[in-house]
């Protein structure tokens, strides 16, 4: 339905002088944030399934595409807004500065996108080579944004739970290469890197759980519904050895991350 009313031409089909000197109206920001929406989902969707033959649906470029416009500036009953255009922000400019926590949103899953075909590539060698260089976008961009996030809640916690949810996914994806003494190389570097790097994923989603669960339930609402994907997610890579030398910490933190998910679900009736 999306492509039949072809509100994917807003990303796709601007030419170079339309996407640097033109602004978008209040209808066109609501059919581009529509578009937005659905790249963002199935690419959400994509990460959680165990294949990489699955073509995507919805498609995008990132060299022309121009980011979502914030809710709160899109309010067409708002005189303010309702025939003010919006400047386009292209998507390769993940450092640019005032940008809200949709554009922050898609910036994130535009690496979801690199990392899903990164996935797909058929020569070992070359897939690692993807992925390492993935990970250093990654790990900026998350660093930065966690910063912007300012550890709060925010209209950037989705931003912020697909990137740790990405970094699980590429460097579980490393793992299971390297453990394969497949790909050449120093595997067991890569394997130190991807074991560090899955700590670290693991360490900031038990932040977010232990800080949700000191407040009321209502504030679980605050959380992005992909929350339940980053959850469920870390506890299957807590099962990968050498990530915890205190059991005990383990076992604490295993509890913790379930009773998130628990309280989680209830919230918004899913099950665990």
């Amino acid at each position: 339905m999306a492509y039949a009313a072809r509100i994917h031409t807003l990303n796709v089909n601007l030419r170079h002088e339309e996407r640097t000197s033109r602004s978008l109206q209040p209808e066109e920001r609501e059919a581009l944030n529509t578009w937005w929406a659905l790249i963002i989902w199935e690419r959400t969707m994509m990460l959680e399934v165990n294949t990489q033959d699955q073509p995507l649906i919805t498609s995008v470029r990132p060299e022309n595409a121009a980011l979502p416009t914030e809710p709160e500036s899109i309010d067409q009953g708002d005189p303010m807004f309702s025939n003010t255009p919006v400047p386009k922000i292209l998507v390769p400019s993940p450092h640019e500065g005032n940008v809200g926590g949709f554009g922050r949103l898609a910036q994130a899953i535009m690496l979801v996108d690199q990392i899903l075909k990164a996935f797909s590539i058929c020569d070992v060698a070359a897939r690692l080579s993807a992925l390492h260089n993935i990970n250093t976008s990654l790990q900026s961009f998350l660093g930065m944004v966690v910063k912007q996030h300012s550890g709060k809640p925010s209209s950037y916690c989705s931003a912020v739970v697909i990137a740790i949810r990405s970094l699980l996914s590429l460097h579980g994806h490393i793992i299971q290469l390297t453990s394969a003494e497949i790909a050449g190389g120093d595997n067991h570097a890569d394997n130190t890197n991807s074991f560090a790097a899955i700590r670290t994923g693991i360490t900031m989603t038990l932040d977010i759980a232990e800080w949700h669960e000191a407040r009321p339930p209502h504030m679980g609402l605050m959380l992005p519904p992909n929350y339940v994907y980053l959850l469920r997610a870390t506890l299957s890579h807590m099962e990968l050895g050498s990530l915890f030398e205190d059991e005990h910490q383990a076992q604490d933190s295993r509890k913790c991350l379930e009773r998130s998910l628990v309280k989680f679900g209830r919230l918004w009736g899913t099950a665990g």
